[in-house]
């Protein structure tokens, strides 16, 4: 799985054998998770060899040979490696693998430079060394759904990586807590549906998967007088009784998204299909006026009374045959046009 981007570990080690040590460990846990083909191993000798990599390339981990005791005192080499890591690769978990052995040195590394772990030479356990890789690696999986909205993933994947080593919680961010920042940046606030960036993701997929799709542009005519008549708060009510409606009647397997103040977007996956939901909604949606007004502003039959602004849904299909298309805005213009009334 390398789909959310390059995967890299650097090594900086200037003993070629401690190197060998260390890159064996680091293979072996990539082999263990079924994942050595999705990473390359990389060395650096010394620290402008790693600074000069690190401005080419990302990381998922890059473990250090550096003697905490004298960068704390800002004169070891490693100093500038350390302050380029913590300001310009927050996605970066850096590990230290040294000879130094002095616990208060040790504690003030990892206050002022946030290592994720310290891990001694001497005397030497391996399984140290891999329980870490491990579950930086599950850590790294975590950000990397998260990048592309797979919340379900991204928490499993930060769960997992906690359980390989409970100790690195505190130092991993909470997937949890950024998967709900994530969801409240890209899901609208009253119809609770994908917005925004997540809507045009979903509409870059459908341009690159080259298969056949239809897509429903769902207008709610007269929602602005209906604001103004029953106030703000019945009109998100009404907002968000419409966006239910139309995910009951797309179903689970149908992406049911909100572009801007009034105008919704369903994906099926085939123009004929899109065409069947559009004769569905036509025929089920006066079923959810008596969700929508109340009592009295609807006649013996249900239908709303005159001078009272109604709701109705104005459509417009497009689908892959309308094209092509160079782009999702192509896709946008044309299906933002005025449709059939309900």
């Amino acid at each position: 799985m390398n789909a959310m981007g390059d995967r890299r570990i650097l090594i900086v080690e200037d003993d070629q054998d401690w190197y060998e040590i260390i890159a064996e460990v680091v293979q072996g846990v990539l082999c263990d998770a079924g994942v050595e083909a999705d990473y390359e191993v990389m060395h650096a000798r010394d620290e402008q060899e790693a600074l000069d990599l690190l401005k080419h390339h990302a990381f998922t981990l890059v473990s250090m040979d550096i003697n905490l005791s004298n960068v704390t005192e800002g004169t070891h080499e490693g100093l500038d490696l350390l302050e380029v890591l913590e300001a310009s690769t927050p996605d970066t978990c850096s590990i230290i693998v040294s000879g130094e052995v002095k616990p208060e040195y040790i504690l003030n590394g990892f206050q002022k430079y946030n290592i994720l772990r310290f891990i001694g030479k001497a005397p030497w356990d391996d399984q140290e060394l891999k329980t870490t890789v491990r579950s930086i690696l599950l850590y790294a999986d975590a950000l990397g759904y998260l990048r592309v909205r797979d919340w379900e993933r991204a928490i499993d994947s930060w769960e997992q990586a906690c359980q390989v080593a409970p100790e690195l919680r505190r130092k991993f961010q909470e997937v949890g807590v950024l998967v709900e920042r994530a969801k409240l940046e890209t899901t609208h606030r009253i119809t609770g549906l994908p917005a925004g960036e997540m809507v045009d993701v979903k509409l870059k997929e459908l341009l690159k998967a080259g298969k056949q799709w239809g897509l429903l542009y769902i207008k709610v005519d007269k929602l602005e007088e209906y604001y103004e008549a029953y106030g703000h708060v019945e009109g998100d009510c009404a907002l968000q009784t419409v966006a239910r409606f139309l995910r009951d009647q797309a179903g689970s397997a149908t992406f049911v998204g909100y572009t801007e103040r009034d105008l919704f977007l369903v994906v099926v996956d085939d123009p004929v299909r899109a065409q069947s939901l559009q004769a569905k909604l036509q025929e089920n949606v006066h079923a959810i006026y008596s969700n929508l007004y109340p009592f009295q502003d609807l006649d013996q039959k249900g239908a709303v009374r005159a001078g009272i602004p109604e709701l109705r849904l104005v459509i417009r299909i497009v689908s892959n045959q309308d094209g092509p298309f160079a782009d999702i805005l192509e896709i946008s213009r044309l299906g933002s046009g005025s449709g059939q009334h309900f």
